[in-house]
């Protein structure tokens, strides 16, 4: 109970919203909460965002399939990059809705372009708690297999022990190695993202991480990205990771 200071021009039945967090641990200990502006005199009415999303998760993801349209991403052994990742983001998005309730929403549901800053405004927009971009890997030796999720050096948005828990879970969808959780920082500045949209979506207050699901450049990693089966699994496991985590 009390006065909240320093909003100003706001009408009758605006919303405000508040996070309130731990001291100790602000990253992992907090309680999101909205109050309605009322006029004087009258009662405040309050209300947890829990009771607005689609189910008592509270969890609202923005998932982006990488790359799309014009940028195929990785190709190899006729394989587009932007078509697994668009697959395995419709399956991600209905196991995380369906199964657990949780609101998405996508970047692109086609085979279009979007650029790096809109993916994050769409984010944004649709004030979201995560931001997860979802691409395959690729690299010189054809021998290189495995998982890895990118996270944010910036400490307010670093999900380290949430891209681990992808990562393992993805790997074991995958039958193949994990190689965990990783930040990669800009050249110029250790404080500063490297990947523009785990860097955006930090500027805009969304914890980002980018999930590099397997090797298109392997050649049974690849087949196995780019079959509907393995993608249905990489879906439920990464989803449930999600979602267990944010409980």
């Amino acid at each position: 109970k009390g006065k909240i200071k320093g909003k100003k021009k706001l009408d009758s039945d605006d919303w405000v919203y508040l996070v309130v967090r731990s001291k100790n641990d602000p990253e992992n200990v907090y309680h999101k909460v909205r109050v309605k502006v009322t006029a004087a005199g009258e009662s405040s009415s309050s209300k947890d965002d829990d009771d607005d999303k689609k189910s008592s998760s509270s969890l609202v993801i923005c998932i982006d399939p990488g790359h799309g349209g014009t940028d195929s991403g990785a190709s190899y052994y006729g394989i587009n990059e932007k078509n697994v990742n668009l697959a395995i983001a419709k399956k991600l998005k209905s196991v995380l809705e369906n199964s657990y309730g949780v609101e998405v929403h996508m970047t692109r549901d086609t085979d279009k372009s979007v650029s790096l800053t809109d993916r994050t405004d769409k984010a944004k927009d649709e004030d979201c708690d995560l931001f997860v971009s979802i691409h395959c890997n690729a690299a010189d030796s054809t021998s290189t297999v495995g998982t890895m999720v990118f996270y944010s050096v910036k400490s307010a948005y670093a999900k380290k022990s949430l891209a681990s828990h992808i990562s393992s879970a993805v790997a074991s969808a995958l039958s193949t190695s994990d190689k965990g959780a990783k930040t990669r920082a800009s050249t110029n500045d250790a404080n500063t993202d490297y990947y523009s949209v785990i860097r955006t979506s930090a500027a805009k207050g969304i914890p980002g991480l980018i999930v590099e699901h397997g090797f298109l450049s392997n050649s049974a990693e690849a087949a196995k990205l780019n079959n509907s089966s393995y993608q249905e699994s990489i879906a439920k496991a990464e989803a449930k990771a999600i979602y267990n985590y944010w409980q």
